[in-house]
């Protein structure tokens, strides 16, 4: 009750811009990624927050949220607060740009319309900023309620984080800006020198031989559980050793010797052989390649089978000179054969084209084909298409309406013949139709009488 609708809308943000009326707060805020925006229950409250304590760091600013700091430490930093609050430290405003006029961002160089709000900073005199541009130069984050750093030199503005350590270093062990006269440097990283210790026992590693490790800095003892061994003597290789690597592996400096001489191969030509170093004088023929006669180097290819060893262009297939795949061929009468050839040579062939069959045949008679080549002999179509009877005529397969295009006509009623026949003068009749010409019993399997007008009797019809 006594709120304005205006103060209704505010209320509903963490924060806001002040001095300026709402309908420029929600232009701006309008400007901001939806994540970035600070209404209250909403992830824009919590991404605040946590910009909040990583752009201002309260150590930053105040020796009692800091460790224990010395006398000269709390002086120092007192007098680094008090230096940036009245040379760089500011809030940006936001201002509505006239419509007909238009301004470059400092943030992306794109122009800002006129009509719109962008962002001002007080330090960085005559810049502006569309306000989702207006971002720390180092970390690139929207600085957080407008709160920013100038720093002149850099022509940039900053999160108060970064600013500062623009002038002073950070320790990379507390997060503590660091005020000491003497503090540590490594790696690119910086550390009181107290906090310098290793991250895996917490012992001091200052002024004391250190290694890194996934980026983290461990001390000798530590180091030692992670470090890699000689390839030779098999021992760790330490921080004070020295190494020699190549291709991901490792020997100690002195370890790297040819094993048969034991000269020292650091700048010369050298061969592994089963993991061992070679010289150039010392380095041995496996073998004789089966294949050409010739000596087979440990510094080539080669592929060995049955106590035979043949170089990788030598190792083919007897029969149609492929390069074989280790292990993806077969041995016929002390020979080498691809699968193919060596399917083709021990397969049965097919009575058609004489090409071995490899899979599925089909067997006629004593005879084997492809299924491509088991076709009628009269039309010459594959069975499998036609899914009829296979009839046999002379030791050949026919289709059921070719064999019967090819059999022999009875001479009487001019049907196929496909069973037990009689011949009479030449002419082929079914048993059924050889009868006799007056009674009509069959005379095919009895005696019987021909008259002179060529008519065949039954013994009967003689009398």
């Amino acid at each position: 009750n006594g709120i304005s609708h205006e103060q209704k809308q505010l209320l509903r943000y963490v924060w806001h811009p002040s001095g300026i009326s709402v309908e420029l707060v929600e232009q701006y805020m309008g400007c901001l990624p939806e994540d970035c925006v600070p209404l209250k229950g909403t992830p824009g409250e919590a991404h605040r927050a946590r910009q909040f304590s990583l752009q201002l760091p309260a150590h930053d600013a105040s020796p009692d949220a800091c460790h224990k700091l010395s006398d000269l430490e709390k002086k120092r930093l007192l007098k680094f607060v008090e230096r940036r609050r009245n040379k760089s430290f500011g809030v940006g405003s936001i201002e509505l740009l006239e419509p007909s006029s238009s301004k470059a961002c400092a943030g992306c160089s794109k122009k800002i319309p006129g009509g719109t709000v962008y962002v001002a900073a007080e330090r960085a005199e005559g810049k502006a900023w569309h306000p989702e541009c207006f971002r720390c130069a180092t970390c690139m984050e929207l600085l957080v309620d407008l709160l920013y750093f100038h720093s002149p030199e850099q022509g940039h503005v900053y999160c108060g984080r970064h600013h500062g350590e623009l002038i002073v270093p950070r320790c990379f062990g507390c997060d503590e800006l660091i005020f000491t006269p003497t503090y540590t440097e490594a790696q690119d990283k910086n550390w009181h020198s107290d906090h310098f210790a290793c991250t895996d026992c917490d012992t001091s590693i200052y002024q004391k031989a250190f290694g890194m490790v996934h980026k983290r800095a461990v001390c000798e003892r530590c180091f030692n559980k992670y470090a890699e061994k000689c390839q030779k003597c098999k021992e760790v290789i330490g921080l004070s050793s020295k190494k020699v690597s190549i291709k991901g592996k490792s020997w100690h400096e002195e370890c790297f010797v040819c094993k048969r001489c034991a000269e020292d191969l650091r700048g010369q030509q050298y061969f592994m052989v089963n993991g061992d170093l070679h010289c150039h004088e010392c380095v041995q023929p496996v073998a004789q390649c089966h294949d050409c006669k010739k000596a087979i180097s440990p510094t080539v290819s080669y592929f060995s089978h049955n106590n035979q060893c043949w170089h990788a262009e030598c190792f083919k297939c007897a029969s149609c000179k492929a390069w074989l795949v280790d292990g993806q061929f077969n041995e016929m009468d002390a020979c080498l054969l691809c699968n193919a050839c060596f399917m083709r040579k021990i397969s049965e062939k097919c009575s058609v084209c004489a090409e071995p069959i490899i899979g599925r045949g089909v067997q006629f008679n004593t005879k084997l084909y492809h299924p491509k080549c088991f076709t009628c002999c009269g039309c010459e179509k594959p069975f499998d298409e036609q899914n009829g009877t296979v009839k046999e005529k002379k030791g050949e397969p026919f289709c059921r309406e070719c064999f019967l295009k090819t059999t022999k006509k009875c001479f009487k009623c001019k049907g196929p013949i496909t069973t037990r026949h009689t011949v009479y003068k030449g002419q082929p009749f079914h048993l059924e139709c050889f009868t006799c010409s007056n009674c009509g019993i069959g005379v095919a399997k009895s005696e019987f009488f021909e008259t002179s007008m060529n008519e065949v009797l039954c013994y009967r019809c003689t009398k």
